[in-house]
């Protein structure tokens, strides 16, 4: 996680209602309320519906039927040499890999802050949140080091931030067949174009971590004149360390966490009961998973990594096999800034 004000200030140089839930006492530790989103800025939100008209990858293997399922089939899957990768996708007689078509409207909790005072012809921000977290990964409460959103207001950045389908206050619909990358990179396509019809917004840009940087790098190859610039913050474009990464989380089905406050909270969102019922939901395993892959030693505070884990999300079995499509075609058409930052401890 990255300092606000540098990631703030990279954004200069690459263009040259409801708040988060209670938090102590709501998981393994007990931490206090995160503040408002930002204190230099004024807030709104609302679960916003969303139409999309996407082709998805058709999937041929069926949904784990158990935690055991699941573990055999990641282990088999990130084995030296394993073929399950290629024999996931559906694929047509002449090997071209079958699509499923996607025609439906979503509900997408979305939050939008403004500079206090201004409403109207500044740059608009939409950042995308990675596996693991949700909207609140922009305004981070530990400390207002970590608080995305209120740094950008102060620099006079609106700045949108929302729950990516499947996560937190956003609807849940099926995990395997649904909720894949290019559904989240069209719904991302959506937001920014309905924030450049709004006429309120001088630029938009975008900025991602991690998974949300795979879909913005998405967005840039297939729509390249919707972001004037992008930040790519969390990501680069070898997946080599990945299964490094997949295999530390210790996936685990929604409705097998471990944690029974973070199981509960999960089952309280909105189609959470749905989508603890539906084996295609999955959550890392444990605490230790959550260190493995987001904290380096020395390198983060300890309240800020329990505030982390007890307000960590759900990802999809849809999204872990197609996680690498939004990046299976350069984006040699887009003509904006690109600013990337990689963090010393980046596996």
């Amino acid at each position: 996680m990255f300092l606000s004000s540098t990631l703030v200030a990279g954004i200069s140089l690459a263009t040259a209602a409801s708040a988060a839930p209670t938090l102590a006492g709501r998981g393994l530790f007990d931490v206090f309320n995160p503040p408002s989103p930002s204190s230099a800025g004024t807030c709104t939100s609302s679960r916003v519906p969303i139409s999309v008209q996407v082709d998805t990858t058709a999937i041929s293997m069926p949904k784990p039927s158990s935690q055991g399922d699941l573990t055999g089939f990641l282990a088999e899957y990130w084995s030296t040499g394993s073929t399950v990768a290629s024999q996931i996708a559906s694929a047509t007689a002449d090997g071209t890999p079958k699509k499923k078509r996607v025609e439906d409207t979503y509900n997408i909790w979305a939050q939008t802050c403004y500079p206090k005072g201004k409403d109207n012809k500044m740059p608009l921000i939409i950042g995308i949140h990675g596996i693991n977290f949700d909207h609140s990964y922009w305004e981070f409460g530990y400390s207002k080091e970590y608080n995305f959103i209120e740094a950008a207001n102060k620099a006079g950045y609106a700045v949108l931030t929302y729950d990516r389908l499947g996560v937190g206050q956003s609807d849940k619909p099926d995990g395997l067949n649904i909720v894949q990358a290019s559904t989240e990179v069209e719904i991302l396509h959506q937001f920014i174009q309905q924030a450049r019809s709004s006429g309120k917004y001088s630029k938009v840009l975008g900025i991602g971590h991690s998974f949300g940087s795979i879909q913005i790098t998405g967005i840039a190859a297939k729509y390249p004149s919707d972001l004037d610039a992008v930040i790519l913050t969390g990501f680069a474009p070898s997946m080599v360390t990945v299964p490094l990464a997949f295999t530390a989380w210790s996936q685990t089905l929604a409705k097998d966490q471990s944690d029974a406050a973070i199981r509960a909270r999960w089952a309280s969102l909105p189609g959470g009961s749905t989508a603890m019922k539906d084996n295609s939901y999955m959550g890392t395993g444990s605490p230790s998973s959550d260190r493995f892959a987001f904290f380096a030693r020395g390198a983060y505070d300890e309240d800020a990594f329990k505030l982390a884990y007890n307000t960590k999300q759900t990802h999809t079995m849809g999204e872990f096999v197609t996680i690498g499509d939004p990046i299976s075609n350069p984006a040699t058409d887009y003509k904006g800034h690109v600013f990337v930052v990689t963090g010393e401890k980046d596996m």
